[in-house]
């Protein structure tokens, strides 16, 4: 699920925030048909499919060693706290493309779990304050 623009969250203006957050929700229902058809899940936002879909993708997670690029691109795109947790000399993992797809889908399904089983819960972004907490969560 790759979006059909590249700017860093970090820089959005409101309207590109926007852009992106409309076109994220647009991909949720075919994201949740593909995460369905491979995973031979029913993902019926029950507490049981939130089970066996952590079951189904437990065995698929795939580490692979940071390459010199994807260092350079987490230095130069992650907010510092969460970069130095990342950059760690003991944390030199990373996931393979197909794990973070996965998961990517995965994380899509807990949130529409959660806003289908918790109606005062909805899917929204914001763009201030700037000093969001993930990044001094880290530091």
């Amino acid at each position: 699920m790759m979006p059909p623009f590249n700017v860093n969250f970090e820089e959005m203006k409101r309207k590109e925030a926007q852009n992106h957050f409309d076109w994220f929700i647009s991909q949720v229902p075919e994201r949740m048909n593909i995460l369905n058809k491979y995973s031979n899940v029913d993902l019926d936002f029950s507490p049981k499919s939130l089970v066996e879909l952590w079951e189904y993708f437990i065995p698929l997670i795939q580490l692979v060693d940071l390459s010199p690029l994807q260092e350079e691109e987490i230095s130069k795109n992650v907010p510092d706290g969460l970069r130095k947790v990342l950059l760690n000399k003991m944390n030199r993992n990373g996931l393979t493309t197909e794990t973070s797809a996965i998961s990517l889908d995965i994380a899509t399904y807990f949130g529409e779990y959660f806003l289908r089983n918790h109606h005062q819960i909805k899917w929204g972004f914001v763009t201030k304050p700037r000093s969001l907490f993930y990044r001094t969560l880290y530091q």
